[in-house]
């Protein structure tokens, strides 16, 4: 199975970051490969998630009210690689 997580920003660490950074590498113990889309810098703890393996794309929208460009850069993403979940935190 594959997943697509999709997140704001990798800044500052909080609840979202922290369950995303555990949870896509434990995922793989139970056969789930798991990507994650950021939308938009800081991307501080992205290097410690590729490290365990996740492939991480920067999608690097300036702000977060330029939602037809977010959804575009998704919608790119997600049809080049066939996609089973795609799980957001935003």
């Amino acid at each position: 199975m594959n997943v697509l997580a999709v997140i704001d920003t990798l800044g500052h660490c909080g609840g979202a970051e922290r369950l995303i950074a555990t949870l896509l590498p434990e995922l793989r113990k139970f056969g789930v490969q798991g990507d994650l889309a950021v939308l938009q810098p800081p991307y501080e703890i992205s290097e410690d998630i590729e490290s365990q393996g996740i492939k991480v794309f920067r999608l690097r929208i300036r702000h977060r009210r330029l939602l037809p460009q977010s959804v575009y850069r998704l919608n790119r993403l997600y049809s080049s690689k066939p996609y089973d979940v795609v799980w957001g935190h935003l």
